[in-house]
């Protein structure tokens, strides 16, 4: 939510990122406007190009522990308002998941999630409505099981739509506004049939919005199988050899370093999130305070080498930034 503090540190963000671009030299002023910390690094589905699904994330902590949770955000709360509850994993694995989101809400951060619903029970539907979230995004990437469970990997279409009904019904019943349900649906060629049909399940379960995204992949053999037909909503092109190129043109800037700060499940900070894996550590959040990795040798001399040369980072080269599709109801 916006404070005097958080609008004071949003403008002086803004300036450093404008001057930084204009320069080619990192200018940082002030801290993070939005931060994404990872509740859980471990997921209940075997999705075949997500890293936690595939067992790529390794994670010294699973789940991070929540005294780092809220050593981390009493640091971040004066200027940082956002708070995105979900990095690589299933967050709801998280046994005090409920209580982190409500500790982020009383120091009145917009807090928001992502779950595949897969662990969305009567139970948990109640608690979700009254943890004080602000979004909880679902990923509904099919609208049978069928076509669900061909990228959702061991995932229960009845069972989703069973915790999203729960969700709707306990949200109407308080009388709530929040959370708003925002259902996810990630474009591929084998559900690309079922966008239409998306929106019309998103109307009849009481849904709020629905979001259609675009595909993040690995560049291993058989990937481009899975882009859809409809060109915008292709995140890549087919080189002759097989490989995937992105479309988007990039360019030397990106405004995530300079907004948003990503911390792992063991408390580590990284450059961004596309770097699932943890490749570029800045430091660990158990050792030092945000303020001074914010602002460390490390993250500036990264942020000078993406205003030169972004394409010789390797996170860089699957980033999308601004790439993705936005649908309302």
């Amino acid at each position: 939510m916006l404070t005097p503090g958080r609008l004071a540190n949003f403008l002086a963000t803004n300036s450093s990122y404008l001057l930084s671009v204009l320069t080619g030299r990192p200018f940082v002023w002030g801290q993070p406007c939005s931060m994404t910390i990872e509740p859980a690094a471990i997921c209940n589905l075997s999705c075949p190009h997500c890293p936690a699904g595939t067992k790529k994330v390794d994670r010294r902590n699973k789940t991070i522990d929540p005294e780092l949770f809220r050593h981390i955000i009493d640091q971040a709360a004066p200027g940082t308002g956002y708070l995105m509850l979900y990095f690589q994993g299933e967050p709801l694995l998280h046994r005090d998941f409920i209580d982190l989101v409500s500790y982020a809400g009383k120091k009145r951060m917009y807090t928001v999630t992502a779950t595949n619903g897969q662990l969305i029970t009567n139970e948990v539907a109640q608690r979700l409505i009254d943890s004080g979230l602000n979004e909880l995004i679902v990923s509904v990437d099919g609208t049978d099981q069928e076509t669900y469970s061909l990228y959702r990997r061991g995932g229960s279409f009845d069972q989703l739509v069973e915790g999203i009904r729960n969700l709707v019904k306990y949200k109407t019943e308080r009388h709530r506004y929040y959370p708003r349900i925002i259902l996810q649906f990630i474009v591929f060629r084998h559900n690309q049939h079922q966008i239409k049909e998306i929106k019309k399940l998103a109307r009849v379960l009481g849904a709020d919005r629905v979001r259609i995204k675009s595909a993040f992949l690995y560049p291993v053999p058989g990937a481009g199988d899975l882009l859809p037909g409809i060109k915008k909503y292709r995140r890549y092109h087919v080189a002759e050899d097989g490989s995937l190129i992105l479309r988007r043109k990039m360019k030397n800037r990106c405004r995530r370093i300079w907004h948003t700060a990503v911390v792992t499940s063991d408390g580590d900070l990284v450059p961004c999130c596309f770097d699932k894996e943890t490749s570029m550590k800045i430091g660990s959040l158990k050792k030092k305070p945000l303020k001074e990795l914010w602002k460390n040798s490390e993250f500036m001399s990264f942020r000078r080498r993406i205003l030169q040369e972004r394409k010789s980072s390797d996170i860089c080269r699957n980033c999308t930034e601004g790439l993705g599709r936005i649908i309302f109801k």
